[in-house]
């Protein structure tokens, strides 16, 4: 059976250090928690500090954001490989304070989405085939976020 997903988003709080200091205060807390899959989502100037300081906790790290082109000049858009770089094992996708702040549509949200899944289908070879499996139908089918209750999607990006 899959473990339910617990996401923190920190949106744009927290300095490096104040991240640092947040994940030591929270480790001690979800010690041993394996019931559930724990990421947290910290702002992208944060990811390495988090990364480093969940090592070997069993917690993920997870991007906020996620442009679909792989590289190019697209002024502080993020792309699943530097996210995978940073250390990031999930992405947040369709959030709606994208579409309410940063004009986002149905377009650009399944843009999003099928490059994560695209990222997912390269590594389906590492023993990850059946999830990708459950979640080809996404690419096939264009999503409506509007009459869907703008959900926000949490993907995990394959291993390069």
């Amino acid at each position: 059976m899959r473990k339910k997903l617990i996401a923190a988003n920190w949106k744009m709080y927290k300095t490096p250090q104040q991240a640092r200091d947040f994940v030591s205060a929270f480790l001690p807390l979800s010690w041993g928690h394996t019931r559930d899959e724990i990421v947290l989502c910290p702002a992208f100037v944060d990811i390495p500090a988090v990364v480093e300081a969940v090592q070997d906790s069993g917690i993920g790290v997870g991007g906020q954001d996620i442009f679909w082109e792989k590289e190019g000049a697209y002024t502080s858009a993020i792309s699943a490989g530097m996210l995978k770089a940073a250390g990031c094992t999930h992405v947040i996708i369709g959030h709606s304070e994208r579409r309410q702040y940063f004009g986002e549509t149905d377009d650009t949200v399944n843009r999003k989405l099928r490059t994560a899944l695209a990222k997912k289908r390269e590594d389906k070879k590492n023993n990850e085939k059946k999830e990708y499996v459950k979640r080809k139908n996404y690419k096939r089918k264009k999503i409506n976020f509007h009459d869907n209750f703008n959900k926000v999607l949490i993907f995990k990006i394959g291993e390069n």
